[in-house]
């Protein structure tokens, strides 16, 4: 009997010896893994501390976020029906531009510009757009539970904005309208150095409604040789993709770094939600999420994901083999368990920059045409033919590497990108039904 149990014994200190130099190896090999990663990112030139990539502080007389702050409060302090103020003239805005041409919907806007407290705000908005630059001084250091109540504040006064353009070039005002387009355009680049994806995404949000109004003003009277030329600077100075790159670096090293330092310091309660009750979920968690090996190996393969992504976002779309638009779901290993929860949906997060760079693209040759048929009586047979005053190099379509694709029509013109498809779908703009998923381009149809 003591044979047998000792035999059980030295079986069981035997397991126990094996686990615990599987675990020491596993735990050296995941550290290494971890250190060969982040040398990794060192190496490549990422930013990998806060105080790398957390905007400087901006002093108050040259910072534009006071006076964007001072319009929200304003915004705020009063209601209509219910709602702020600021959703109220949002809502109404969004309803204009929907159906631009209904006398109800006309009118409603109308009356919601002249009321005193919103006059009172966008000049605040506009005195900030005036400032070049932008801090709204958030603790990103809270990483996840970071709050960030101005961007969507942001976002409904670009709706207001971009819609009272289209107002006020339908009264007859083209100057004023186009004045207040550039508004919108200054303000929607208020955002370029905020590191997290939201802000680039909001940012991208506010840019795409101005550059699809654009056109629209255009169509009821084109730019003046003046206008155009500043709104061309405006465009010019625009970067879609370095803010989008910093965004990422951002998720990486101010949200992953401390979801994970969450999990190795035990301190997971609050990252995942659960109340003091919850201490049977909080200790089930630690031990399978938080099983220092694992996550190591979790936290590498993390940190390599967003190199990759910030290395695509770097880089030309065409370039990209294969395309993001035909990636399947990334695929994560076992033990990617915080990974798959956190990770950003890159693919449609690059699209969308990706369009707003053929928006860009097309917006600015637009305008270069306009110029060029003011000045020459005539749009030119190719983009070739535009004079160089106007447009100094011939701008490519973003999706494919190739030219914008032209043609002069009925006194006008279309211009478009290919968009994500790929393919020439002949100017086929995009439905306004969400519901058709029809391939379409990103298009400037200009008719005289």
């Amino acid at each position: 009997m003591k044979t047998q149990t000792l035999r059980r014994f030295k079986i069981f200190a035997g397991l126990v010896v094996a686990a615990l130099v599987l675990h020491t190896a596993l735990l050296v090999a995941s550290g290494i893994a971890l250190r060969n990663a982040r040398k990794e990112l060192r190496a490549a030139g990422r930013p990998m501390t806060p105080e790398e990539i957390i905007p400087k502080k901006v002093p108050s007389s040259e910072n534009a976020a006071p006076l964007y702050e001072s319009a929200f409060a304003l915004l705020k302090s009063e209601s209509v029906d219910g709602k702020t103020l600021e959703q109220s003239v949002a809502d109404t805005a969004k309803e204009y531009a929907a159906q631009p041409d209904l006398n109800a919907t006309r009118a409603a806007f109308e009356n919601a510009l002249v009321h005193p407290t919103f006059s009172q705000a966008l000049e605040l908005v506009e005195q900030a757009t005036t400032r070049t630059q932008c801090n709204f001084n958030r603790q990103y250091d809270l990483g996840a539970s970071l709050i960030v109540p101005h961007l969507n504040e942001m976002l409904a006064i670009g709706h207001i904005l971009n819609a009272k353009a289209l107002l006020l070039a339908h009264r007859g005002e083209p100057q004023q309208a186009y004045a207040t387009l550039a508004t919108a355009l200054r303000m929607a680049d208020a955002l370029r150095t905020e590191p997290i994806l939201i802000s680039a995404l909001i940012r991208n949000a506010q840019y795409k409604m101005a550059l699809e109004t654009l056109p629209a003003l255009s169509a009821i009277a084109p730019p003046d040789d003046e206008t155009a030329a500043h709104l061309s600077a405006l465009l010019d100075a625009v970067d879609p993709v370095a803010p989008f790159v910093r965004a990422l670096d951002g998720e990486r090293s101010l949200y992953g770094e401390w979801i994970y330092n969450c999990f190795a310091d035990g301190n997971i309660h609050d990252l995942l939600g659960l109340e003091q009750g919850g201490a049977w979920a909080g200790r089930f968690a630690k031990a399978v999420l938080g099983y220092r090996p694992s996550l190591q190996l979790d936290h590498t393969f993390f940190l390599r994901n967003y190199a990759r992504f910030a290395d695509n976002a770097s880089r030309p779309f065409w370039e990209i083999s294969p395309p993001p638009r035909m990636n399947p779901e990334d695929e994560f290993p076992w033990y990617a368990t915080l990974s798959r929860f956190f990770t950003i949906n890159f693919n449609s997060s690059f699209l969308g920059i990706v369009h707003m760079q053929a928006q860009l693209r097309v917006s600015r040759t637009g305008l270069a045409l306009i110029r060029h048929k003011a000045a020459r009586g005539s749009y030119p047979a190719t983009l070739a033919g535009i004079d160089p005053r106007f447009l100094d190099e011939l701008p490519i379509d973003p999706f494919t590497g190739q030219p914008l694709a032209y043609r002069p029509e009925d006194d006008g013109f279309v211009l478009y990108s290919l968009g994500e498809n790929l393919a020439d779908d002949g100017g086929t703009e995009k439905s306004k039904n969400a519901r058709q998923a029809k391939p379409f381009d990103i298009v400037w149809r200009m008719a005289n």
